[in-house]
Order: structure tokens, then sequence, then C-alpha cells
């Protein structure tokens, strides 16, 4: 299965649907991929904000969120994975650098855009449901309205 490892700023900042001066935009984004999750092995990495000096994790089902160090960049933190890295590893970014670095140690890239139109054509279980509970909903409402 294939590993996406997201930097997570650079994602947002792609995205219509999440502001990057919105405040609570990193929990929007992992709820966002958390739907995803199910079907792909993903981990996020933001820049640390908090005085630690070690990558912190919380792991969401096959979601891993990853904070990096205060003293090292998600460009960096990333990069760092991408060295040790098989090849089932794809680093997901619009960052230049980051994209040189993948393919000096023959990982994959998907440009942000690329990803959330990956993500987007997926066929997930969750959503499914919703559009199916949706359209009983509008039907019902059709129909209490010609009563």
């Amino acid at each position: 299965m294939m590993h996406y490892i997201v930097d997570a700023y650079n994602l947002l900042g792609q995205m219509d649907s999440i502001s990057l001066s919105e405040s609570g935009k990193e929990q929007k984004l992992i709820d966002f991929l958390k739907r995803f999750a199910k079907t792909m092995k993903l981990s996020l990495v933001f820049d640390g904000k908090q005085d630690y000096n070690f990558a912190r994790k919380e792991r969401l089902e096959k979601l891993t969120v990853i904070y990096s160090p205060i003293d090292q960049s998600a460009d960096a933190f990333i990069i760092e994975k991408l060295k040790g890295s098989s090849n089932d590893l794809c680093a997901v970014t619009n960052d230049r650098e980051i994209v040189a670095a993948a393919k000096k140690y023959k990982c994959q890239t998907l440009s942000c855009q690329a990803f959330l139109a990956l993500i987007l054509t997926r066929d997930t279980p969750s959503d499914s449901k919703s559009q199916n509970i949706g359209s009983i909903d509008e039907w019902l409402d059709t129909f209490e309205n010609n009563e």
C-alpha cells in the first residue's frame, strides 16, 4: 500500500474549502482527511508550534498526524523521512525542495492538486452513505411539501 506523506500547510494552501488564515484549520484538514484514511495510508506533517524537541505523533486509524520538532520545519522533517524510505512512499507537496529530495531518494511525488483530485475521486463508504441519507431527506421534504 502506498504511504502518502503530506506537507500539511502546503496542502491547506491549495484547498478552496479551508483557508490558511482560518482558526482551527489544522483540525479541519485532519477531519477532512480522516474520511480517506480508511482506504489509504496517510501521514500529515505540520510545522511544530509548541516547544518540543522531538516530533509528536497522533495515530488516527490509518492517518498519522505529525508535528515536527520546534527546531525543524515540516519540510526538513519530510525530507529526512524520504532519505530512509522505500519505494512505497509518496511525498504530497508543491515545494520544489521536497520534490527534488524525493527524486534524489527515488520516492514518488504528487502535487497537492493531483492528490486532492485523487482522493476526491475515490468512493468512500461514509460519503456514499451520507449521499444516500441526503437523497432520502430531499425526497421526504419534497413529498411533505406536496401534501
